[in-house]
């Protein structure tokens, strides 16, 4: 199977799709907000790294409600209506 269809199988979850925008979303934002701020304060990249795991919670959430919850919803009507109809 497809490495971006393996994907596309574990993120299908609300649960998995919200780790995975922690990892995805959070720790590279994270890293980023780090390695730039760390020219204002010292303190800059630990309060990034605190708040990446939250900051890629609340992202992953709202995707999920905005976008992903209907297309997952679409895709899984889909397949039940094919089974039925085989």
């Amino acid at each position: 199977m497809n490495l971006l269809a393996r994907l596309g199988d574990h993120i299908s979850t609300k649960s998995n799709f919200i780790k995975a925008s922690m990892w995805l979303f959070g720790l590279p934002s994270a890293i980023l907000i780090a390695i730039v701020g760390a020219e204002y304060s010292p303190w800059m990249p630990v309060f990034a790294l605190m708040l990446a795991p939250f900051a890629g919670y609340f992202w992953g959430l709202a995707m999920w409600h905005l976008h992903f919850q209907g297309v997952y919803a679409l895709r899984s009507r889909d397949t039940s209506t094919q089974d039925h109809a085989e």
